[in-house]
C-alpha cells in the first residue's frame, strides 16, 4: 500500500513540474532533456518507500536528520558550441582612396574658377565703392571750404588733406574721409598713398580750373566730363594706363 502512495505521489510531482515547464518532453532527447530527467527526482528530495512504514514522529525525525537535497540544473550554454565572432573589415582598400581623392580634386577644380570670379566681382565692387566715397569726400571739402583739397591732382596730398592730417589746406581738421588702414600692400591708407583692392593707389583729377569740366581718359578715350573730380582705380590689371578695366565715379 506504501509503495503506491509513493508512486502516485511521484506521478502527481512530476505532472506539476510539467505544468510549471521544468519538465517539458518538447525540447528533445539531447544531452540538455536527459539531464534535466536526472536532476528532477534529486529536485524533489530523496524519499524511501520504507519511510512510509514508520510511524509519523519517527519520520518526521527521518526528514529532519535527512533534508531533501535540491541541485540545480546545468546551464544551457555548457552544452552549446560557442561560435567565433568574426572580424568585420573596416579599413579603405587603395583602389577606394585613389578614387576618393580623384573624386575630391575634380570638385576642386571645378570649384575653384568660380570662387576666383566671385572674389574678382567682391574687390570690383569694393573698389567702385570707395572711388564714389572719394569723390563724395572731395565735393564736401568744396562745399565746407568753397575750394577744392588740393592745388595738383597729387593723390596722396588730396587724402591726406580729407583725413585731416594736412592743416594747411584743411585748416579746421574736419574729417571727411575715414579710409582703413592697409594691411599687406593690399586695400587701404598705407600713411602716403590710398590704395584699390589690387595694391595700386588711386588716380584722383580736380577741377583746378574750377569750370567744372575735366577732359581725361578713363576708358572710353579723351573724353570732357561735366564733374569737380575724377576718381579711378587700376582695376584687376593694376595699370592705370591700360584703362581696359578702370573703375571710376563717373563710369
Amino acid at each position: 500500500m506504501s509503495m503506491a502512495l509513493y508512486e502516485a505521489e511521484q506521478a502527481s510531482l512530476a505532472q506539476q513540474a510539467t505544468k510549471r515547464g521544468r519538465y517539458n518532453a518538447t525540447i528533445g532527447c539531447g544531452p540538455i532533456n536527459r539531464q534535466r530527467k536526472n536532476n528532477l527526482a534529486p529536485r524533489l528530495g530523496k524519499r524511501s518507500p520504507t519511510n512510509f512504514s514508520l510511524p509519523l514522529t519517527a519520520r518526521i525525525a527521518h526528514h529532519m536528520k535527512n533534508p531533501p537535497t535540491m541541485s540545480l540544473p546545468a546551464p544551457f550554454s555548457s552544452s552549446l558550441p560557442i561560435l567565433p565572432r568574426k572580424a568585420s573589415a573596416s579599413a579603405f582598400t587603395l583602389i577606394e582612396l585613389l578614387v576618393v581623392i580623384a573624386i575630391i580634386a575634380i570638385l576642386a577644380g571645378l570649384a575653384f574658377p568660380a570662387v576666383q570670379g566671385a572674389m574678382g566681382s567682391a574687390k570690383k565692387s569694393e573698389a567702385r565703392n570707395d572711388v564714389n566715397q572719394l569723390a563724395a569726400a572731395v565735393k564736401a571739402f568744396q562745399l565746407e571750404y568753397g575750394r577744392l583739397p588740393g592745388t595738383d591732382n597729387n593723390a596722396a596730398n588730396v587724402v591726406k588733406t580729407l583725413i585731416g592730417s594736412n592743416t594747411t589746406l584743411n585748416p579746421r581738421n574736419i574729417v571727411f574721409f575715414e579710409p582703413k588702414t592697409a594691411k599687406g600692400g593690399k586695400k587701404g591708407w598705407d600713411g602716403s598713398n590710398y590704395l584699390d583692392p589690387w595694391g595700386t593707389p588711386y588716380k584722383i583729377d580736380l577741377d583746378l580750373g574750377y569750370s567744372n569740366k575735366i577732359t581725361t581718359d578713363i576708358g572710353d578715350g579723351t573724353k570732357t566730363y561735366f564733374t569737380t573730380v575724377i576718381v579711378q582705380s587700376a582695376g584687376p590689371d593694376t595699370n592705370i594706363t591700360v584703362r581696359t578695366d578702370n573703375l571710376s565715379n563717373v563710369k
